[in-house]
């Protein structure tokens, strides 16, 4: 015992800690601008407003000020394991500005009604990231892995390179 306590008491390091003082300024605080919360989506001509138990087949768009989001299909699918279900989103990305807009994966993720969120995409159509000139237009499926207790009133949150067209997007499946 009385080694122990002669190993915790070693005064043999002598090497004192020297403070750093830091200095700065602190401005006030402003409150920022939060994501566009689409209640209302508009419904493409020549879709029906119903949904069936798998998804919600309407396309529905979503129009922002340099890009149109189209929301085609969105299908549940069986998940990689017993616990997750595949969030399957049919999607079109339109450039409707002067020029170029990016379109990356890291763009889009789906928020759960707790607030969690899953940006693991499982799969994705070939070239659908990547630059899209003005007028363009890219278009593909993105599959997301959801646990299966979190789809249920799951959200798409597109967040863009322009913080201003921030949205979120209530999927109905």
């Amino acid at each position: 015992m009385v080694a122990l306590f002669a190993a915790c008491g070693d005064n043999s390091n002598t090497n004192a800690v020297t403070p750093t003082i830091q200095s700065g300024t602190v401005a006030a605080s402003t409150a920022g601008a939060g994501p566009t919360v689409i209640a209302v989506v508009t419904v493409a001509p020549g879709n029906t407003a119903t949904s069936t138990p798998q998804g919600n087949p309407q396309k529905r768009v979503i129009t922002l000020a340099d890009r149109a989001l189209t929301i085609g299909p969105v299908n549940k699918q069986a998940g990689t394991d017993a616990s997750t279900t595949g969030v399957s989103l049919t999607l079109t990305i339109t450039n409707t500005g002067n020029s170029s807009i990016l379109n990356q994966a890291t763009f889009y993720q789906l928020i759960g009604t707790g607030g969690d969120s899953f940006g693991t995409q499982s799969s994705v159509s070939a070239n659908f990231y990547g630059s899209i000139p003005p007028r363009g237009s890219r278009q593909g499926t993105i599959v997301f892995q959801v646990p299966t207790g979190a789809v249920k009133g799951i959200n798409l949150l597109f967040r863009p390179e322009v913080t201003t067209e921030t949205t979120i997007i209530p999927l109905n499946i």
